[in-house]
């Protein structure tokens, strides 16, 4: 039946419906196909680096473009961009993902291209970020993967003022709620 449905379709999340790429997020989140799905990532010829980055970025721009940031296959396909492009090509997908990099948090690869955006963005990206995730701190803070991006957050960010009414305050504020959990504990021992 998978190859069925990938013979009937380009694969790829960004390509139909928001319904499509919800069966395709299903199908790489649970079973076995992974390499076959992440695959439609690529284009047709893997001797040509340059034009594989280009239509990688092409279709991760697309399923930035239309919601589908939060599905587990794109985080994939972003941290192989990551992993292969040149700084011209990070900084551009740093710039299209800055405000959208909160929703991807909750997963391994996701955190992973969350903290090289934080890694590679100018100051001024990383504020921008800083502040798409304000209002989640204390979720952020007890996720798995999301503590992660906060530590990175806290060996990155220049700015100290920003840093402590943005983030500071709301740990202070929900302090014993994030010091119980026990990603959040981790997040507080660093600031220690």
């Amino acid at each position: 039946m998978y190859g069925r449905f990938i013979a009937n379709s380009t694969g790829r999340p960004s390509s139909g419906s928001f319904m499509a790429s919800s069966i395709i997020e299903d199908a790489y989140s649970t079973y076995a196909q992974r390499a076959a799905l992440i695959q439609e990532f690529y284009g047709p010829d893997p001797n040509k680096k340059d034009a594989i980055m280009k239509h990688l970025m092409e279709t991760l721009t697309g399923c930035l473009e239309k919601g589908t940031i939060g599905f587990s296959i794109v985080h994939r396909g972003l941290l192989e961009y990551f992993s292969h492009a040149d700084a011209k090509g990070i900084q551009e997908m740093v710039d299209v993902m800055k405000e959208q990099a909160v929703e991807m948090l909750h997963t391994k690869e996701g955190a992973q291209v969350a903290m090289l955006c934080l890694l590679h963005a100018s100051p001024k990206d990383r504020k921008a970020m800083l502040k798409t995730m304000k209002p989640f701190v204390v979720k952020i803070c007890k996720e798995e993967y999301g503590h992660l991006v906060m530590l990175r957050m806290f060996d990155v960010l220049d700015d100290t003022v920003l840093m402590s009414k943005a983030i500071l305050a709301e740990i202070i504020k929900e302090m014993e709620d994030i010091a119980k959990d026990k990603f959040g504990r981790r997040v507080i021992l660093y600031l220690l």
